[in-house]
């Protein structure tokens, strides 16, 4: 009598299979829902040293703040941007206000040196230059893809 007891006890109670399923996928859409922030690695230098930022500031093409995100490790946290997405980006960065216009959201893909050059500009920058122009300085940012393309955005201070 206690086999025929134990043959027919459930395991699970009518239903429960279902509900288990139902749970699962619920749980799944939330984590697969959630916006995963991309980092992306930065780093800065003035006249080939290091140096430090602490902030960088995007805005959108009518001059609106984004986002405002901090360094952190050599990293920050990309704004939530289509590849198509343009944002203007700002950097303080020894004692300047470097602002660099009409970043593509494809960039933050890549790894990025933030910098500025002054004269005598290093042979890197120096060919950036346009001619009949002598800019004080260059305020640069360099993106380093994963297939090496080297990508340089450049600003003339004048």
């Amino acid at each position: 009598m206690k086999k025929a007891a134990i043959r027919n006890r459930r395991l699970w109670e009518p239903g429960a299979v279902l509900k288990l399923v139902a749970l699962l996928c619920v749980i799944g859409l939330a984590v697969n829902g959630q916006d995963n922030p991309r980092r992306t690695k930065i780093r800065f230098e003035v006249d080939g040293k290091p140096a430090l930022a602490k902030e960088i500031e995007f805005y959108d093409e009518v001059g609106h703040l984004l986002a405002r995100r901090g360094v952190t490790d050599g990293f920050f946290e990309a704004p939530a941007l289509e590849p198509s997405d343009k944002v203007d980006v700002h950097i303080v960065l020894g004692g300047r206000t470097l602002v660099f216009q009409e970043i593509y959201g494809t960039k933050f893909e890549c790894e990025w040196t933030v910098g500025i050059d002054t004269p005598p500009f290093s042979s890197e920058r120096a060919w950036t230059i346009p001619k009949n122009t002598k800019p004080k300085e260059i305020w640069f940012i360099k993106f380093d893809s994963r297939e090496g393309d080297g990508t340089v955005v450049a600003v003339f201070v004048k």
